[in-house]
């Protein structure tokens, strides 16, 4: 029952989880993720609750100061949040309505370096969110944080959280508010302190049905995957050439956050080595830097190169062009920097939905519920196309090829955290080959 004592507990009981943040928000601190972020925001809320108590207000400030100079600090420059994840992207810009809402009904606005930060975050955001469902690549750690879901989409659609975003710290006025913003209350702020600067859009196709993006990094924090050159590609808003996510962070090998290793990413593989140097489920050492190359200026070309591999004398270099409705090309470049050879295996991988699937003229040919999907890949060589064998896999089995290594984790797909669906790797595997290497995937999409 709601009696007076019960009552008094239950404040003494917030009162005691609110205090006991400060003394221990070192090791967020240390962190420098979501979790200093949110602890910031517990003690923002927390202190104001409890206003009415000189230490209460003294809470309020502590974490309404923390609140704003962590994101600042953890928001790039071009919108990319420190954890390199869309899962966590979003947890950061829901935070920041939550905060945006109480900094409202006590007149604390938000300094115009936050406001800055978080409508940059906004932008990035917005290119790469599917119009026709929301959807967004998976990319990085996704363990399904998603607090708040007041609204009846689904857990994937980041519509209603942009849309508020972009009311809120871009100023926006949209036809119709998201239900989210609704719930809160967001309104555009009149007195938005400065001027919105417009952030750089980064380099991806965006086609009339096509939309790719390829992944280039340098890591102004710990890397979340070893995913340098991954390639996301989109059709008509259906994800074609998927990040396999997280699934789980503890379980029995494989699945120790294993899907970040760099094989099961839509890039190369050398020797069957990480981009990067694993040092645990949350740790990479050794961080490699990619590279945009020019000409991402132009709407339907993108190309980049990695240092990932540079211990092997190899710089990978990707080449992405397409006629933005039905085709793309994917040329991937290995040249030797120096004279000796050190490659001895090379592993293109591509996560396609699972469908129904058949090899027709050194083709592989899918059709899933929205697309006929027809990939042929080729090796370069003294310029002449040669086709290449590649093998099948579906919930790390082989369906289709000579078996070699056993690839667990491979043709696993997972949308969310604890969840792993069927999906398709199509993997091409080349033992000892000669550099220079050029691997050519051509695309052909069709809409059923």
């Amino acid at each position: 029952a709601w009696d007076e004592a019960f009552k008094q507990s239950f404040l003494h009981s917030i009162w005691q989880h609110a205090w006991r943040i400060p003394p221990t928000v070192i090791y967020a601190k240390a962190q420098n993720n979501n979790h200093l972020l949110s602890e910031a925001l517990a003690m923002f809320y927390a202190g104001a609750f409890f206003a009415c108590l000189p230490s209460g207000k003294k809470l309020q400030d502590q974490g309404w100061q923390l609140f704003n100079r962590t994101l600042q600090a953890q928001i790039q420059p071009n919108g990319t949040y420190v954890q390199q994840s869309m899962n966590y992207h979003r947890l950061m810009l829901t935070e920041a309505l939550w905060a945006a809402k109480l900094s409202d009904l006590l007149s604390k606005p938000f300094p115009e370096e936050s406001i800055q930060k978080l409508h940059a975050a906004t932008q990035w955001l917005e290119q790469f969110v599917q119009q026709e469902n929301g959807q967004v690549p998976n990319l990085g750690h996704n363990d399904g944080s998603l607090i708040f879901p007041f609204y009846p989409m689904d857990y994937q659609d980041q519509r209603p959280v942009l849309g508020s975003c972009r009311i809120r710290f871009s100023g926006e006025t949209l036809p119709q508010a998201p239900l989210y913003a609704s719930w809160l209350g967001i309104e555009p702020v009149k007195n938005q302190p400065g001027v919105l600067q417009q952030v750089s859009a980064l380099p991806m196709i965006h086609g009339k049905n096509i939309q790719v993006y390829l992944r280039a990094e340098h890591f102004p924090d710990r890397p979340a995957h070893a995913d340098q050159l991954h390639t996301d590609i989109w059709f008509n808003g259906e994800n074609i050439a998927m990040d396999a996510g997280t699934y789980r962070y503890t379980d029995m090998p494989p699945w120790q956050n294993g899907l970040a290793h760099t094989l099961n990413h839509n890039t190369i593989t050398l020797n069957h080595t990480d981009q990067m140097t694993w040092a645990g489920r949350f740790l990479w050492l050794d961080w490699c830097k990619a590279d945009y190359l020019k000409p991402e200026n132009e709407v339907l070309r993108l190309s980049a190169v990695h240092d990932g591999y540079k211990k092997l004398g190899v710089y990978p270099t990707r080449e992405i062009t397409s006629d933005g409705e039905s085709s793309i090309q994917v040329l991937d470049t290995l040249k030797p920097t120096g004279e000796l050879d050190k490659v001895n295996q090379v592993l293109l991988h591509w996560l396609l939905p699972n469908g129904k699937w058949q090899i027709s003229d050194q083709s592989f040919l899918l059709d899933t519920a929205k697309s006929s999907i027809r990939l042929e890949i080729l090796r370069i060589h003294d310029r002449e196309s040669l086709p290449v064998s590649f093998a099948v896999y579906r919930c790390g089995k082989l369906l289709h090829g000579e078996q070699g290594m056993a690839y667990p984790t491979l043709g696993w797909v997972s949308p969310t955290y604890n969840v792993k669906l069927p999906a398709l790797s199509l993997l091409v595997y080349l033992e000892a080959p000669t550099l220079p290497l050029q691997l050519l995937s051509k695309w052909e999409l069709k809409k059923v």
